[in-house]
């Protein structure tokens, strides 16, 4: 009974889901310790945070325009993240049918296991490797990844006007780091070795991208110099 079009959009966001589930479960474990839960209510009509640092305004009508209320911070459109939107602020947007008024706030950490190419976020080719959508705004921010059994992995981040610090602790696990900046580094380090561009990463100039995929490493850091 469903369209072929529904049905994409049924598969692209049941796989967004699953894509979620290292960020989900870092606040199963919040939660249960007593802490950050995953969804919290906040101000907006049937507004919610997911996590720390997605917010979600559903659309509850409808209509394909839907009212946004943004708090103070510094927030990007999910599906094009591309540009920045200063909070406090309200306004009116229409979302097409195959999107949803998601946004991700500046200075998140947002990891994703990636193994199809539905949602946009990755292909099968990052199968095996643990994603890192990162929006380095802050200072500094980290993010634990926590498992059902064994040792978690951490990201931590420090950022500067000369460029950016990543390191990557605990248990090891080849990785993908996503990361949001305005123009291309002028050089890229891991454990003290320069990485080549065009091989060992890559930067979108029209996504404002930098990615680094890396399988084996020693201590897990990286120099991003800008």
């Amino acid at each position: 009974m469903r369209t072929p079009e529904e049905l994409d959009i049924i598969r692209k966001y049941s796989w967004l889901h699953t894509e979620l589930v290292p960020y989900m479960y870092h606040y199963v474990v919040t939660a249960h310790e007593g802490g950050r839960r995953l969804q919290t209510p906040i101000d907006g009509k049937y507004h919610y945070m997911f996590g720390e640092y997605l917010l979600v305004a559903p659309v509850y009508k409808d209509d394909l325009n839907t009212e946004i209320q943004l708090p103070e911070g510094r927030w990007r459109y999910w599906f094009d993240d591309t540009k920045i939107i200063e909070g406090p602020v309200k306004f009116v947007q229409e979302f097409p049918l195959d999107e949803y008024p998601v946004f991700v706030k500046e200075g998140a950490i947002i990891p994703m296991d990636i193994k199809r190419h539905y949602t946009g976020f990755g292909d099968a080719a990052d199968e095996g490797y643990l994603t890192f959508l990162i929006y380095p705004d802050l200072i500094e921010n980290s993010f634990e990844v926590f498992r059902e059994s064994g040792e978690s992995t951490s990201l931590k981040y420090l950022k500067t006007d000369a460029g950016l610090s990543i390191e990557i602790s605990g248990r090891t696990c080849p990785h993908h780091l996503k990361i949001a900046l305005d123009k291309k580094p002028s050089s890229v380090y891991l454990d003290d070795r320069e990485l080549l561009d065009g091989m060992d990463f890559n930067y979108n100039s029209e996504l404002k991208k930098l990615s680094i995929k890396t399988e084996r490493y020693d201590n897990g850091r990286y120099t991003i110099n800008f």
